[in-house]
C-alpha cells in the first residue's frame, strides 16, 4: 500500500506590481544603475595569473598579502582591488584545499 502524502503547499506568487506609473515584475531589477557601478569582469590570462603570484611570494605568501600591496606590487593598467581581493580569496581556498588534499595522502 503506498503511502499518503498531503499536498504540499506553496505560497501565492505574487502578481507583477506597479512602481510610480511603471508595470514592473518582481525579477526585474529596482536599481537598474547598480549593476553598470561594478568594475567589468575580468578574465586572468596565464600570465596576468603569473604576475599576481609573483607578487603574492614576494610579499611573503598568501598569510601575509594584503589586496592593496597585491595591486601596487602588479601595477597593471584597469585591475581593480576588486578584481585582487576576488583573485587572492580563490588563490587562498585552492591552496588550502591543496594542502588538505596532500595531508590526506
Amino acid at each position: 500500500m503506498p503511502l499518503e502524502t498531503s499536498p504540499s503547499v506553496q505560497p501565492p506568487i505574487p502578481p507583477p506590481f506597479q512602481s510610480q506609473g511603471v508595470l514592473r515584475s518582481r525579477f526585474l531589477s529596482r536599481f537598474p544603475g547598480k549593476r553598470s557601478m561594478r568594475a567589468p569582469r575580468m578574465r586572468w590570462t596565464t600570465s596576468l595569473h603569473a604576475r599576481f603570484v609573483h607578487a603574492v611570494e614576494l610579499l611573503g605568501g598568501h598569510e601575509r598579502a594584503t589586496p592593496k600591496s597585491v595591486l601596487e606590487l602588479m601595477d597593471v593598467k584597469d585591475l581593480t582591488l576588486a578584481h585582487v581581493k576576488s583573485h587572492l580569496q580563490v588563490h587562498i581556498q585552492i591552496s588550502y584545499d591543496f594542502s588538505l588534499f596532500c595531508a590526506s595522502l
